[in-house]
C-alpha cells in the first residue's frame, strides 16, 4: 500500500490557466532544445551563387589530377567527398566516414562508412570504392598529386566489411587523417580502367562523385552544378552554383565590381582601397589562414649562423608586424614558429615584439663587436651574408625590408634575385646558399616532420637549413604517434618552444586568403585552408536566403 501527500488545490478557474501555462513552458523548452531562436533568421532553400575562378576550362575533374587550386580543384571539391574533411580550425571531421579509430601506436586507421552515403547515380559508397581509390593513388605512372600519392602508397589497405576499411602503416603516422580528405572514386564506374587509363577517361569531363553538388553542364567558359538531395551531411541550401572561368585575377576583380559574378577568391595582398570598393558594391570580405608560411632559411653550415644566439638576435630584430602591414597590406598573420597561430596549444602565442636593443645585447654577449665598417665581427667571421629570393614584387620588397632591419643590428645583407626554378633546383635544394627567403607549404596536415626532423637533411629531404636537434626529433616522432589532436597539441607546443630556442630559420608570417561574397550570403566560415578549394568544405551550410520561424 502506498501513501502520498494530499495534492494542493488551486482556486476555482485557475487550473485551466495553469494548464495553459505549463503547455507554453513545455513548447518553449522544446523549441530551445531544438536550437530555435525567436529573433534570428534561419537559412532557407534556393538561389544560385555565381563564383569566379581564374583559369581555363577544367582538364580533369577528378581527385587524382585536380591539384590544389583553379577550376579543376574547385569543381572536384564540390562534386566529390572524402572519408574525412578539414574543419575551419584545420582539425579532421567526418565526411563519408561516420567514425574512425586510430590504434594506440598510430599505425592503424579503421574507418566506418556512413550507411546513407551514395554516389550521385544512386549507387552506395562501399569499402570497394575506398580500395579502388587507394590503388589509383598508389599506382606507379599515375601523375596525381605527389604528396598525396606518397602517403597513400605507404598504406596497406584492407576491406574489413562492406562499410569498414583498415589502413595500416609500417611506422606511426597520425597525419594520415588529414590525407584521408581526398575525394573517393567510384569503383563501379571506373573499375574497368587500369590506373594509367584514368587520365584519359571521359569520366574526367562527366564526373560522378559523392559530394554535395553534381555537374549538370560544362562549357569552355563555365560549369553549372545542382545540389544533391540527401547528401549525408545535409542537403545544401543553395540550389545551384555556377563557376565562371576568367582569364586572370584582374578579370575576377572587375567581374566582382560589375556584379558579373557574386563571389571569388582574391589575390593577396589586395589594396585596402580595393577592398573598400568591393564592400561598397555589396560584398562581404572573408579571411582564411593559409598553413603555408613565409620564412628565411639559414644555412646552419655557414660560419655566421652556427651560434643560436645570432639566429635568435636576427629573429628578434625583425618587425613582423611592419612587414605584414607594409608589404602584405595586413593580409597575413605574424609568427616566429612553423605552426599556424591558434592551430595547436603552445603555438598560438604571438611572436615577440621586435627589440633591436635586446638583439644587440644578445650579439654583444656572444662576442660580436663592430668592425671599422660597422658590420659586426667575431674573430675572422663577419655578420655578412647574401639573401637570395625570387624577383617578384612581394618577395623582393620583403627581402629589402629585412636587409634594412638587420642592418640596424650590425648585419650586412646583400639581396640577390633569380628565377624560381634556378633558386629551387640550383640553390635551395642542394643547400648552396647562406640565406634564402622562400615559402613552405605543409599540405593538408601541419606535420613539421618533413621540414625539421634531422633525417630529412640532404638526400632530397626538405630540412633545408640542415637543422638537427635530438629533442626535436623525439617530439616530431612522438607527434606522429599521438592518436588525438590534444596529444599532438601538447607535443607541438614543446616543439615550438624548442624551435624558438634554436631558431634554425626566421619564420615571418602565414599569408591569408581573402574571399569576396555577397553580403547576404550566410554561414560562410573560413579558417585554416590547406587549399583555396577548401573554402567549400562546409558549402552545404551556406545560404542565400533566410526565413524567420
Amino acid at each position: 500500500m502506498t501513501h502520498s501527500l494530499p495534492r494542493p488545490r488551486l482556486a476555482p478557474g485557475a487550473e485551466a490557466v495553469a494548464l495553459v501555462a505549463l503547455c507554453l513552458i513545455a513548447i518553449f523548452v522544446g523549441l530551445a532544445a531544438a536550437g530555435w531562436r525567436s529573433s534570428g533568421p534561419l537559412p532557407a532553400d534556393g538561389g544560385m551563387l555565381v563564383e569566379g575562378v581564374a583559369g581555363e576550362r577544367p582538364g580533369a575533374i577528378n581527385p587524382l589530377f585536380a591539384g590544389a587550386s583553379g577550376p579543376d580543384a574547385d569543381l572536384t571539391r564540390l562534386i566529390f567527398a572524402g572519408l574525412t574533411r578539414l574543419g575551419p580550425n584545420g582539425q579532421v571531421q567526418p565526411d563519408l566516414a561516420q567514425s574512425w579509430v586510430v590504434s594506440a601506436d598510430g599505425r592503424d586507421f579503421t574507418f566506418l562508412l556512413r550507411p546513407d552515403a551514395r554516389w550521385q547515380d544512386g549507387a552506395p559508397v562501399t569499402a570497394d570504392d575506398v580500395l579502388f581509390t587507394a590503388r589509383a593513388f598508389s599506382a606507379p605512372g599515375v601523375k596525381g598529386d605527389p604528396a598525396t600519392a606518397e602517403v597513400w602508397r605507404r598504406a596497406q589497405v584492407q576491406k574489413l566489411s562492406n562499410d569498414a576499411v583498415l589502413f595500416h602503416f609500417d611506422a606511426p603516422f597520425t597525419p594520415f587523417l588529414a590525407y584521408s580528405t581526398v575525394g573517393l572514386l567510384p569503383e563501379h564506374i571506373l573499375g574497368r580502367d587500369t590506373p594509367t587509363q584514368l587520365v584519359n577517361d571521359p569520366f574526367n569531363q562527366h564526373p560522378i562523385g559523392a559530394g554535395p553538388y553534381r555537374l549538370t553542364r560544362l562549357t569552355a567558359n563555365e560549369a553549372d552544378l545542382q545540389r544533391v538531395p540527401g547528401y549525408p551531411l545535409g542537403t545544401p541550401y543553395i540550389e545551384r552554383i555556377r563557376l565562371r572561368f576568367l582569364p586572370d585575377l584582374g578579370a575576377i576583380e572587375a567581374a566582382l565590381r560589375s556584379h558579373a559574378i557574386d563571389s571569388a577568391v582574391l589575390p593577396a595582398p589586395v589594396a585596402p582601397s580595393d577592398l573598400d570598393a568591393l564592400r561598397a558594391t555589396g560584398h562581404a570580405i572573408y579571411s582564411g589562414l593559409r598553413p603555408a608560411y613565409t620564412l628565411v632559411y639559414l644555412n646552419l653550415a655557414a660560419a655566421q649562423f652556427q651560434d643560436a644566439a645570432v639566429r635568435r638576435a636576427l629573429s628578434l630584430a625583425v618587425d613582423r608586424n611592419a612587414l605584414v602591414q607594409q608589404v602584405m597590406d595586413g593580409q597575413a598573420t605574424p609568427s616566429d614558429v612553423p605552426l599556424p597561430p591558434g592551430s595547436y596549444t603552445g603555438a598560438s602565442d604571438a611572436p615577440p615584439t621586435a627589440n633591436v636593443a635586446m638583439a644587440k645585447q644578445l650579439l654583444a654577449a656572444a662576442g660580436w663587436t663592430p668592425g671599422p665598417d660597422g658590420v659586426l665581427r667575431k674573430g675572422e667571421i663577419a655578420l655578412s651574408f647574401t639573401l637570395d629570393t625570387t624577383p617578384d614584387t612581394q618577395r623582393l620588397a620583403l627581402a629589402r625590408n629585412l636587409a634594412q632591419q638587420w642592418a640596424a643590428i650590425g648585419a650586412r645583407v646583400t639581396v640577390q634575385t633569380m628565377d624560381a626554378t634556378t633558386l629551387l633546383d640550383a640553390v635551395l635544394l642542394p643547400q648552396k646558399f647562406e640565406a634564402v627567403l622562400y615559402g613552405w607549404d605543409p599540405g593538408p596536415d601541419l606535420d613539421p616532420f618533413p621540414a625539421w626532423h634531422s633525417s630529412q637533411r640532404g638526400g632530397g629531404g626538405r630540412n633545408l637549413s640542415g637543422y638537427a636537434n635530438s629533442r626535436v626529433d623525439q617530439l616530431l616522432e612522438a607527434a606522429r604517434e599521438a592518436p588525438d589532436a590534444a596529444g599532438r597539441a601538447a607535443i607541438y607546443g614543446a616543439f615550438a618552444d624548442q624551435f624558438r630556442q634554436d631558431m634554425p630559420a626566421i619564420v615571418l608570417f602565414f599569408p591569408r586568403y581573402l574571399y569576396a561574397a555577397p553580403a547576404k550570403l550566410e554561414n560562410v566560415q573560413l579558417g585554416l585552408l590547406a587549399s583555396t578549394a577548401d573554402r567549400f568544405a562546409a558549402i552545404e551550410r551556406w545560404s542565400l536566403h533566410s526565413r524567420r520561424n
